[in-house]
This record gives structure tokens, C-alpha cells and sequence, in this order.
């Protein structure tokens, strides 16, 4: 990289790449997105494979006069998670800071009767089918749980379970609000 002032400044893209995703729509991954950079570097086949398998950021080589772009969107996740796609991360964190801003507008109030927890579910389930609207996921849900305790002091648990937008994966959270 250089910063345009400093000819013999060396540093890693990741700087790059965050500012990058930063400015995406959370259902737009990186995979394949061109980067302003000149390439100094170009890694071979399998050089860009082995760090693929270790997760480290990459620009593919371009055709001469093109733009190279990032090889990859995953996360630092382990292959056990679910979250190793940095797409699956970002959507999923939007429906549930959508789901905590709604739910925000009911929790802490002196208590929430069944009617407040229904007007609550009603309220969430539009905001999920704005976001399936907006393809950042499919088939979104959330379940509303409260005990009578949690009830008189405006708690409530959000079992959420989605899709992302073009995946056979389900994704769970559960998320506890209250005041």
C-alpha cells in the first residue's frame, strides 16, 4: 500500500478492507470487489490458496490496466461456526440490532402484559419482513418469551431464527433485553 505521500510506506490492506466493508450494503460481501491499489505482489495459484485456508486477506491479480480484487469475505471464525462469511456476520447483526431498537421502545416500561408483548411481536415481525424485503435474509422469525417475574419488571428473551439471503443455513440468537 501507499498513503500517496510517503513513497517507501509498507503496509497490510486491512485497513483498506475494513474501510471498504464499512461503506457496503451488509448483504454485499467482498468476494470478487475491485480495489483502487496498484499490485505490486502477485501471488501464485497456490500461494493464494494456502492463505485463503488461513483466512488471510488477499488481492487476486488482475488483467494488466484492471483493478485487482479481494479474493475473500471470511471471517477469523474457526470452521465450526457458523459465522466464517463475513455476509452471514453483518446480516445477521443487522436483524438484530433492528430487532434491540424495536424492542428498545417496549422494554423497561412497568411491565409487559401480554397485550404489550403481542403489540412488541406484531411490530418485530414487520421489521423482519422488511429486511427479507431488502434481501438480507429469508424466512426470518423471533419468538417472544417472558415469565411472569420478567414480565413485572420488563424483561423479555428474543429467540430469533433466519436465513441468510441465498443460503440453506439457519441462523440462531437468542437476545435478552430489558432495562
Amino acid at each position: 500500500m501507499s498513503n500517496g505521500w510517503q513513497t517507501n510506506y509498507v503496509q497490510n490492506i486491512a485497513g483498506l478492507v475494513c474501510g471498504y466493508c464499512s461503506k457496503l450494503d451488509a448483504k454485499n460481501g467482498l468476494t470478487n470487489k475491485p480495489v483502487a491499489a496498484t499490485q505490486i505482489w502477485n501471488a501464485t495459484a497456490p500461494q493464494l490458496d494456502a492463505l485463503t485456508q488461513a483466512k488471510i486477506s488477499m488481492l487476486r491479480p488482475a488483467k494488466k490496466g484492471a483493478q485487482p480484487k479481494l479474493l475473500h469475505d471470511l471471517t477469523v471464525a474457526t470452521n465450526a461456526s457458523d459465522y466464517t462469511n463475513l455476509v452471514r456476520q453483518r446480516c445477521m447483526g443487522l436483524i438484530v440490532i433492528t430487532l434491540l431498537n424495536r424492542a428498545n421502545n417496549y422494554i423497561g416500561q412497568s411491565s409487559l402484559d401480554g397485550l404489550t408483548l403481542t403489540s412488541m411481536k406484531t411490530q418485530l415481525d414487520n421489521d423482519l419482513v422488511a429486511l427479507q424485503k431488502g434481501g438480507y435474509c429469508t424466512r426470518p422469525s423471533v419468538t417472544i418469551t417472558s415469565t411472569g417475574a420478567q414480565q413485572r419488571i420488563g424483561h423479555a428473551t428474543l429467540y430469533i431464527k433466519a436465513h441468510p439471503a441465498d443460503e440453506l443455513i439457519q441462523l440462531d440468537a437468542y437476545v435478552g433485553v430489558g432495562k
